[in-house]
Formats: C-alpha cells, sequence, structure tokens
C-alpha cells in the first residue's frame, strides 16, 4: 500500500505525450491521484499469493481528500 499511496508527481520528461495539457499530465502522473471531488484514487486494491496456496487480498476505499473510509480484507485458501 506504500507504494500506491505514492503522491509524487512524474518528472516533466518521464510523462506521456497523450494530448490532454502537460498540467493534466503531471496530475494525473502520480500512484495515487488527487483531483478534488470529481476525480483520483477512490481505492487501492493489493493481492498476495501465497507458495503454499491461497492468497491475501486487501482493498482500502478513500473520500475525495485521500483519507481511508473503509478496508476489506479476505484471506482465502
Amino acid at each position: 500500500f506504500r507504494i500506491l499511496a505514492d503522491d509524487a508527481a512524474a518528472t516533466d520528461a518521464e510523462l506521456p505525450s497523450t494530448g490532454v495539457p502537460i498540467e493534466v499530465e503531471r496530475a494525473l502522473s502520480p500512484a495515487f491521484v488527487r483531483l478534488g471531488e470529481a476525480y483520483g484514487t477512490r481505492c487501492s486494491t493489493v493481492i498476495i499469493g501465497h507458495a503454499r496456496g491461497g492468497f491475501d487480498f486487501e482493498e482500502r476505499t478513500f473520500d475525495a481528500s485521500g483519507k481511508t473510509t473503509g478496508t476489506v480484507r479476505e484471506r482465502i485458501a
């Protein structure tokens, strides 16, 4: 989750050229996007597979400010 929470923007040299303005490219470049009420990261999910079988699933949901509002955890054999 630490990696998915990274809100550091890429440098201009690292940005793709998708046709949107450079300011928008910068705003969308972090793993965790915060653009207010209309757009941004609303959940992050991590799935960990175990060598002996099964996996762990965890998902965190966020409000428009980026605050965690819920967590779901499941262990599947």
